[in-house]
């Protein structure tokens, strides 16, 4: 037996014949309360590899009750942003991809995007596996977050981590990549 949101939303997604915009966030950054980016306004829980799991393991779940409704999804686009979607485990971002491939129509995706954060470059082997695996599924972008060059505004905007070189040495993996 269906309960009534389920019943709303089955009705809602029923009515959707064209293809779907895909966003999927991760609420996941290194930093927090003091050290947190002044003008991010996503919900974010600091990075933990345990929640990270059960994270994907709930969109997966959200995904497959769309599904229910909808039967066959076609994707247009697909975005993958929020905290820092750059922070996600090689494997964990595997296995988010095997199954959106599984289950979703993404075979006409005109754009798929991949939000990664400046400093990804501070963990070369990790964000290389990354993006191997965005080139392997069909990743038409990847969104590298330029702030600004200027240092006292990266101070100002908390990215007290993040060094202008850490862009370009960024750009380097992903041009490599």
């Amino acid at each position: 037996m269906r309960t009534p949101s389920e019943n709303i939303l089955g009705s809602l997604l029923s009515e959707l014949q064209q293809p779907v915009d895909l966003y999927i966030h991760f609420p996941f950054c290194r930093s927090m309360g003091a050290y947190e980016c002044t003008f991010c306004h996503f919900y974010k829980e600091m990075y933990d590899q345990r929640l990270e799991e059960s994270y994907i393991a709930m969109c997966q779940k959200e995904l497959q009750i769309y599904k229910q409704h909808l039967h066959d999804i076609k994707v247009s686009s697909i975005y993958f942003g929020g905290g820092s979607f750059s922070l996600i485990s090689p494997n964990s971002l595997k296995h988010l991809l095997d199954f959106l491939k599984s289950e979703l129509d993404i075979k006409e995706c005109e754009e798929i995007r991949f939000e990664i954060h400046a400093d990804a470059s501070k963990t070369p082997d990790r964000t290389k596996k990354l993006l191997s695996s965005l080139r392997e599924f069909g990743v038409t972008h990847i969104v590298i977050d330029i702030q600004t060059f200027n240092k006292e505004s990266l101070f100002a905007i908390t990215w007290r981590r993040v060094h202008p070189e850490d862009y370009f040495s960024t750009l380097e993996i992903g041009k490599e990549c």
